[in-house]
């Protein structure tokens, strides 16, 4: 009998925050980006979460057989709570992020909800749809190797720096 092979999932070192998670890194950097961004967000009153998640996998397709490449697609939902900063600054700073994590997204991909509190505070949800996670399986002899893939524009693939028209 085969023993099964083992996964191996390089953990990220540049914080040990990143430990607990090397699937959701576009979530983690979301999160940072907000509280670090200058609106006075507290850790405890900011939710970052995935919904409406999919694995896109062809293992079993009859043009790939043996791929075992996949990709989570997902909706990000963020909450703030008690957000007593301008709203269009927190979805400014989230454009910002998408822009970098996510090239070639739709315009709309953001969308928010307000509960107003108060005449100075909200309970404020972006939705930001869109999202993927591409992993490049690697099978070697002491297990298997999952590569998180960079997010690149279709227009960086087709028309390289060099060639940009």
């Amino acid at each position: 009998m085969k023993s099964p092979q083992r996964v191996v999932v390089p953990i990220p070192t540049r914080n040990a925050a990143l430990n607990a998670s090397n699937t959701m890194k576009k979530l983690d950097t979301l999160r940072q980006k907000l509280l670090t961004g200058g609106l006075n967000i507290q850790p405890e009153d900011l939710i970052v979460r995935a919904t409406s998640g999919k694995v896109r996998h062809h293992y079993q397709h009859p043009d790939q057989p043996g791929n075992h490449n996949l990709r989570l697609e997902y909706t990000a939902e963020v909450l703030v709570l008690d957000y007593s900063g301008p709203p269009e600054a927190l979805c400014y700073l989230a454009g910002q992020w998408l822009s970098a994590e996510q090239p070639g997204h739709a315009a709309t991909a953001i969308s928010f909800r307000a509960d107003i509190l108060d005449n100075n505070h909200v309970d404020l949800l972006l939705t930001i749809e869109g999202l993927t996670d591409t992993y490049h399986v690697q099978v070697e002899q002491d297990g298997t190797r999952l590569n998180n893939c960079p997010a690149v524009h279709i227009d960086r693939r087709l028309y390289p720096p060099a060639l940009t028209p």
